[in-house]
């Protein structure tokens, strides 16, 4: 619907997939089985309680949550843009934004989430275009396997992203043109260490893009250490201009190898922050 979807804070859906759009999709592209969206003009917003056994998606000029998205072990998509693209590629699932107008979007549009997502061990994507701004607020509770958060300009983190757990820890990446973590607990621990990119990969290369400026504020925390006899994973904030931390990075083991981190700005830096990637009895 271009004039956009809400479900009330009463209203509870228990369904096999559930795809709410504020726009449209062709003829040619439903019966293909192609999942993408365009002229989203309006915005969706979750106030209920929403479970699925596969996948969620909520996509259009606006979306916001504020409340349950439950897809345990499935895939939870919540992304803005003039179009949206959900599709997969080498076993990898992505959300892709068709930025189609020439100037910025014709009203404020974004995604943000001040309520619950959990995909269990599944992945979560939440992903707004260049003209739109990107919000989890100090409410936002984030759980999967694997987080991506991917905006195009602004991207401010806040709230709690959990993918720890199994045997390895699991994957989240965040990044945008300017990326603000504040007051937010990511962890990626496991009995392997996961993964966490914040602004870029590992010196900037790599296919993630590049945020221009990174900020971790003091409350922030970055968990990726191991437990038991594993090894501790990676930590990686980037940008290719400014970047501030202040934050604490934990890569530590008890037994195996402390992990790896590295903190970075290719102009500049300023770091206050706390790194540790020790080994109570390990290298």
């Amino acid at each position: 619907n271009p004039a956009g979807v809400s479900f009330g804070p009463n209203s509870v859906l228990n369904v096999g997939d559930l795809f709410a759009a504020a726009g449209n999709i062709s003829n040619e592209d439903f019966l293909a089985g192609r999942n993408r969206f365009t002229e989203l003009t309006g915005e969706v917003l979750n106030y209920g309680s929403i479970h699925a056994h596969s996948s969620i998606a909520l996509i259009g000029q606006r979306v916001a949550n504020f409340g349950t998205l439950l897809a345990p072990e499935g895939m939870i998509t919540l992304a803005a843009d003039d179009g949206v693209l959900i599709g997969q590629r080498g076993g990898r699932v992505f959300a892709k934004m068709l930025h189609t107008a020439d100037g910025p979007a014709s009203r404020d549009g974004g995604v943000e989430n001040h309520g619950v997502i959990d995909a269990g061990g599944g992945t979560v994507n939440l992903g707004a275009g260049d003209h739109f701004a990107l919000a989890l607020g100090a409410t936002s509770r984030l759980r999967g396997g694997v987080v991506r958060i991917e905006g195009g300009g602004r991207v401010d983190v806040a709230g709690s992203i959990d993918s720890s757990g199994g045997r390895s820890g699991g994957l989240v990446e965040i990044t945008g043109d300017v990326v603000v973590v504040r007051g937010a607990e990511i962890d990626a621990s496991g009995v392997d260490g996961g993964t966490v990119r914040i602004g870029g990969d590992l010196q900037g290369e790599g296919e993630l893009p590049n945020a221009r400026v990174t900020v971790v504020d003091a409350a922030s925390s970055i968990d990726v250490g191991a437990t038991g006899s594993g090894d501790a994973g990676t930590a990686i904030v980037w940008s290719d201009d400014q970047t501030l931390f202040r934050g604490a990075i934990s890569a530590d083991a008890d037994t195996g190898v402390g992990g790896f981190v590295e903190v970075s700005g290719k102009r500049w830096l300023g770091f206050e922050g706390r790194v540790d990637v020790s080994s109570a009895s390990g290298d």
